[in-house]
C-alpha cells in the first residue's frame, strides 16, 4: 500500500484512499455477516448467535461492537476513477456522496461558486460485486476532455459529480445507466456580476443528455455533472448545477441541496463530513459503510 493511504482498525476497519487503486477490505472476526461458524455469541451484539452452519458453534456475524457495523471505506478526490471491489463478509452498503462545488474562476468569492448536492442511498450487496468510485474535483476553466471524464464531468468552472457505478472499466458520460448513486456538482458563478452558480441536486439542476455539464457562453461559466449534466449560462449568467440520482433498486434514500450562495453543503453536519466538501471551490467526497444489518437512512 502506498505511504499516501492509511489504514486503522478500530471497532471496525476504516481505509483512506487517496490515489490508491483496487481497494481491498476483509470484516474483522473469524466468520461473516450472518454465518461462518465462530465462537458462540463472539460478536457481543444484541441478538443471541444461531448455528446455521450445524458445526456445533455459535455462527459470529463480525460485528464486534454490536453497531452493526463491519466496514467503512472514504474516498477523496484522486486522478483516476476508482475500481472497488464489495469486501468479503458484508450484506448492506450505505453510500454517502457529495458533489464537487463550482468555481468562481478568481472573479467572484467563492461563496458565489455552486455548491455540490449530497445524496445518501442503501442497497443489499453481494461480495465481490465490481464497482466504479468517482468524487468530484471543484471547477475550474481549461479543462480538458480527458479530466472532464477523470473528475466528474463537470464542465468549465462546473463542480464534478461524486457516484458510485456498477461493473468494473471506465465510466463516460453516456454511461448514467451503470450509476447507483449520484451527487451532482455546483456551476460556475456568472461574471462579472458574481450571480451564484446553480446547486447539484436542486429542482432547476441538470438539463443535458448525458452526465457531462455544458460549457457556458464565457467559456467559464458551466454547468456541473451529473446523472443529467448541468446547463452552462448565458453570457454573464451562471451554470447550472448537476442533478443526482439514485437506482430504484436502493432500500431507502435521500437527495438534498443547498440555497445557492449560502456558501454551505447540504448535510454538513453529518459525522462523515470532512468540512470542505461541495462547498465553493472544492472538490467532492465519498463515504461507504459496509454493514450486516440494514443501514439507517435519515
Amino acid at each position: 500500500m502506498r505511504d499516501s493511504c492509511r489504514s486503522s482498525l478500530r471497532a471496525w476497519m476504516v481505509m483512506t484512499l487517496a490515489g490508491c487503486a483496487q481497494p481491498t477490505i476483509q470484516c474483522p472476526g473469524p466468520g461473516t455477516c450472518g454465518g461462518g461458524g465462530g465462537d458462540a455469541d463472539a460478536d457481543a451484539d444484541s441478538d443471541a448467535d444461531a448455528d446455521t452452519d450445524a458445526d456445533a458453534d455459535a455462527d459470529s456475524d463480525s460485528d464486534a461492537d454490536g453497531d452493526g457495523g463491519c466496514a467503512t471505506v472514504e474516498f477523496q478526490v484522486t486522478e483516476t476513477q476508482e475500481q472497488f471491489i464489495v469486501p468479503d463478509g458484508v450484506r448492506y452498503m450505505a453510500v454517502k456522496a457529495w458533489g464537487a462545488g463550482g468555481n468562481g474562476e478568481g472573479v467572484c468569492e467563492g461563496d458565489d461558486s455552486g455548491l455540490g448536492g449530497f445524496t445518501e442511498a442503501a442497497f443489499e450487496v453481494a461480495p465481490g460485486t465490481p464497482l466504479v468510485v468517482i468524487v468530484g474535483k471543484r471547477g475550474r476553466a481549461g479543462i480538458t476532455n480527458e479530466e472532464v471524464v477523470r473528475f466528474g464531468f463537470g464542465s468549465w468552472g462546473g463542480g464534478g459529480l461524486s457516484g458510485v457505478f456498477r461493473g468494473g472499466g471506465p465510466i463516460t458520460a453516456a454511461d448514467g445507466a451503470r450509476a447507483l448513486v449520484i451527487a451532482g456538482g455546483g456551476g460556475s458563478a456568472g461574471a462579472p456580476d458574481c450571480a451564484p452558480g446553480g446547486t447539484g441536486n436542486a429542482p432547476d439542476a441538470g438539463g443535458q443528455a448525458t452526465m457531462l455539464g455544458s460549457t457556458g457562453a464565457d467559456d467559464i461559466n458551466g454547468g456541473g455533472g451529473g446523472y443529467s449534466g448541468g446547463s452552462g449560462g448565458a453570457r454573464g449568467e451562471p451554470g447550472l448545477g448537476g442533478s443526482g440520482f439514485v437506482d430504484p433498486s436502493a432500500l431507502d434514500s435521500v437527495m438534498l441541496s443547498s440555497e445557492r450562495g449560502s456558501g454551505i453543503a447540504p448535510r454538513s453536519d453529518e459525522a462523515d463530513y470532512d468540512g470542505v466538501a461541495g462547498t465553493g471551490e472544492q472538490s467532492g467526497l465519498i463515504v461507504i459503510h459496509f454493514t450486516c444489518e440494514p443501514p439507517d437512512i435519515f
